[in-house]
């Protein structure tokens, strides 16, 4: 923990307590580093308890705090993907942008960061959880992020500390994990049999996660397993208030 404090203030002056989140201020200007303290809860989702839980690591964001306590679908996919399913999930991103349906993925494939170009193109709900400490600037690739940081429609997290630049295979997985967590529902557009990914599915699948993904052959496996096909009738709003604990 004392590092996750040092982080803060060396770039915030001031902290408050904020529904059992540590937040450090900047002099009432600039956007917000959050601490959240595992075993903090925050209502209605109890964000850091349920991160905390399973990790002894407090959780950095950079953005809307709000975005946080909301019911979100997780979005992954495989580096490689059959081209169908690449275009039947920009299809998603598309609507789920349209219908407000708030998004929360490591945007690291291709497809993940074309979905994410997607998503911000209009108001958007969005949660960008990163495999290495936060960025020491919003960036600008795979899209411009500032201003959907600035209007408070993108918040970007991390679970590791700021001197931790580059990411690994080790720390996509605790990603990985995390944005699954703090997810109501997964969405996999793919997940390539013997994969790291279809692994975590599997994991998620026992777990009781809800996971969907779209039906095709390329998909059997994950189907099999316990997927729930996509169809034109999922209505994505309706889910997030069931599965939302």
């Amino acid at each position: 923990m004392r590092n996750m404090v040092d982080v803060c203030s060396r770039h915030w002056q001031g902290n408050l307590s904020m529904g059992g989140l540590m937040v450090a201020n900047e002099a009432n200007r600039g956007p917000k580093e959050v601490c959240l303290t595992p075993g903090a809860a925050p209502s209605p989702r109890q964000v850091a308890g349920r991160w905390g839980a399973k990790s002894s690591a407090p959780l950095n964001a950079l953005g809307n705090l709000n975005l946080l306590a909301l019911p979100a679908v997780a979005l992954f996919c495989s580096a490689r993907c059959p081209g169908q399913l690449i275009l039947e999930a920009y299809d998603l991103a598309q609507r789920f942008r349209e219908e407000g349906v708030p998004v929360i993925s490591g945007f690291h494939s291709p497809m993940e960061q074309e979905c994410l170009r997607i998503l911000l193109r209009a108001p958007q709900s969005v949660i960008w959880c990163l495999a290495r400490g936060l960025f020491r600037r919003i960036p600008v690739k795979p899209v411009d992020c500032r201003p959907a940081v600035a209007a408070g429609h993108l918040t970007i997290v991390s679970p590791f500390p700021d001197k931790l630049r580059q990411p690994t295979t080790q720390t996509a997985l605790v990603r990985n994990r995390l944005v699954a967590e703090l997810a109501a529902v997964v969405v996999v557009a793919h997940a390539a049999p013997g994969s790291k990914s279809a692994a975590l599915c599997r994991e998620l699948l026992a777990a009781g996660k809800p996971l969907y993904t779209f039906d095709a052959p390329a998909n059997a496996a994950l189907l099999q397993a316990g997927a729930r096909p996509i169809t034109p009738a999922t209505d994505w709003k309706r889910l997030l208030t069931q599965e939302t604990p």
